[in-house]
């Protein structure tokens, strides 16, 4: 009888991606253990957060990633896996991590560029391959770390975003954080001021409370109460959205530059019509006009009025993921590192 292959999952609880990635090392044949942590503490609590906000942010952060690493260790007595994996890492300790590579092969994943995330750095001098979704990442780390790095873009997870039959009873959909992104926010409130009159439009995307952003977010709910959605949306509701829409926009953050965030995929995944901000990598993997492209903020809404009378089609695009973006194709590569 073959011995059991079992794969340690450690990273930050995004809304569904440890899942995701679950599923795929399960469709793989392996047995899973997930354990995952909060951010920018662990875990993120109410005694926690105000620990971050009124002690020393540097002295909070690396009593977490000591006390997470001590979870961890607990779980690797118990759980004995074949093979680790790590999503980002930045909350655990090299000491860890060097412990981890003892009992497994160990591979990292970086979903947020490093320079974003320098905690990360521990558990890339460790790991024995480290993936990153930014490719201008893998000069930076043969710079600082003298080691390479493989390139590995996001994906989809098919059984969360997939075509369904749905009436086109939405113009225009967004999903994103254009709270923190001058970006995002200057290209949605253009899209939302040459459209928001004569278009059913749709934006979600959570503005907190005692952000820096109440007053500019009231101020647009009361113009446009129907547009606005402030809170995040699941990814039953996004489904939803992307199929119902003519047109859904993708705009990524300033700090990707060459790749592609997870909407590229999951977008496509519903055979919507996608028009996405340019970047080299995301040009070369659609280059056949399965996905819309723009430039500038001109361009954006030039090509959202031919769209919204042309009625393109994604399909194209959506044939293109489902036979090698999905999240069970990532994780079967990151093992052929193994064999």
């Amino acid at each position: 009888m073959s011995e059991v292959k079992k794969a340690l999952i450690i990273g930050p609880k995004f809304h569904y991606f440890m899942g995701s990635i679950e599923r795929g090392f399960q469709s793989s044949g392996y047995d899973t253990r997930v354990v995952a942590y909060d951010t920018p503490l662990h875990p993120w609590n109410f005694f926690n957060k105000l620990r971050w906000k009124f002690s020393e942010k540097e002295n909070s952060i690396a009593l977490s990633r000591e006390r997470f690493s001590c979870d961890v260790l607990s779980e690797l007595k118990d759980y004995n896996p074949s093979f680790v994996f790590v999503v980002n890492g930045d909350m655990i300790t090299e000491s860890c991590v060097r412990r981890l590579k003892e009992v497994a092969p160990l591979a990292l994943w970086l979903f947020d560029s490093i320079k974003k995330y320098p905690a990360c750095e521990s558990v890339v001098r460790v790991a024995d391959h480290v993936f990153c979704y930014e490719r201008q990442d893998i000069p930076y780390i043969k710079e600082y770390f003298d080691r390479e790095a493989t390139f590995l873009p996001q994906a989809v997870d098919e059984t969360l975003y997939y075509k369904v039959d749905a009436e086109k009873n939405l113009d225009i959909v967004f999903a994103g954080d254009i709270w923190q992104s001058s970006k995002r926010w200057r290209i949605v409130q253009e899209v939302v001021r040459h459209f928001g009159k004569r278009c059913s439009i749709r934006i979600w995307g959570r503005a907190a409370l005692l952000s820096k952003t109440p007053i500019r977010y009231l101020r647009l709910k009361l113009q446009h109460p129907r547009i606005w959605k402030n809170r995040n949306a699941t990814a039953e509701q996004l489904n939803g959205d992307y199929n119902r829409a003519r047109v859904v926009l993708n705009i990524h953050n300033e700090q990707q530059t060459d790749g592609a965030n997870p909407k590229v995929y999951e977008i496509a995944a519903t055979g919507s019509y996608q028009l996405c901000d340019r970047n080299p990598y995301i040009e070369t993997h659609f280059p056949n006009g399965e996905v819309g492209f723009y430039d500038d903020v001109t361009d954006l809404m030039d090509k959202i009025e031919v769209a919204l009378k042309t009625n393109p089609s994604g399909e194209r695009a959506r044939q293109c993921v489902l036979s090698e973006d999905t999240m069970t194709a990532r994780v079967r590569h990151i093992l052929s590192f193994f064999r």
